[in-house]
């Protein structure tokens, strides 16, 4: 024996007044999905509003070191400025002297010269003058003394004067060593002169404005 169920009409759900409870659930849904997204946005304004926190003292201490780098690399400019400035002026002074000293050693050395010839000079004066008396006294032996056999030489040359007066004359003269220093004194006064001169001229003005 089969029973046979057949399901009523009234049983069956009708979809049309399904409808109205399936968009409540949707709204249900919607309100609490809304709900929990809205806290999530907070938290990320509020994680963004302390990442700015942060960063201020940061960006803050970043300003304060570039000023102080601006300074620092003004005052090194300024530094350079002047050491370059001294710098030119010992260069251009080292080259003066440089060249004061060619010129002082040029001279040295023709005055060394000229007292070499005039020593050769005098030598060979005194040479001649020398091979003269000899001369005389073999033409003349009766020079020699008849007490102490000493010879009586003559006081002077004919024509030529006595070498007692030539070194007594040349005793009064000024000698070339005077010559040489008086000379070299008034070269190194004329150096100093103008070194003095030439740092009055090269000597920078400056003034420096500190705020």
């Amino acid at each position: 024996m089969t029973i046979l169920m057949t399901a009523s009409p009234a049983m069956i759900p009708d979809p049309m007044s399904a409808s109205p409870l399936l968009c409540r659930g949707q709204e249900t849904l919607a309100s609490i999905g809304w709900a929990i997204d809205k806290p999530s946005d907070s938290c990320e304004g509020s994680t963004v509003d302390s990442d700015l926190g942060q960063l201020e003292p940061l960006l803050r201490h970043l300003q304060t070191e570039l000023r102080i780098t601006n300074c620092e690399r003004a005052e090194f400019e300024l530094d350079r400025a002047e050491l370059d400035s001294r710098i030119g002026e010992v260069e251009s002074r080292l080259c003066s002297q440089q060249l004061t000293n060619q010129m002082l050693l040029r001279r040295v050395q023709m005055l060394e010269q000229a007292l070499r010839l005039e020593r050769l000079q005098s030598e060979s004066l005194l040479c001649e003058a020398a091979g003269k008396r000899d001369s005389s006294l073999q033409k003349d032996p009766s020079a020699v003394g008849a007490e102490g056999g000493v010879l009586s030489l003559p006081d002077a040359l004919p024509g030529q004067p006595s070498l007692e007066d030539r070194l007594r004359a040349r005793k009064t003269s000024i000698s070339a060593r005077d010559i040489l220093r008086a000379h070299l004194r008034a070269e190194m006064d004329g150096i100093d002169d103008a070194l003095d001169a030439f740092g009055r001229k090269t000597a920078p003005a400056r003034c420096y404005h500190v705020s």
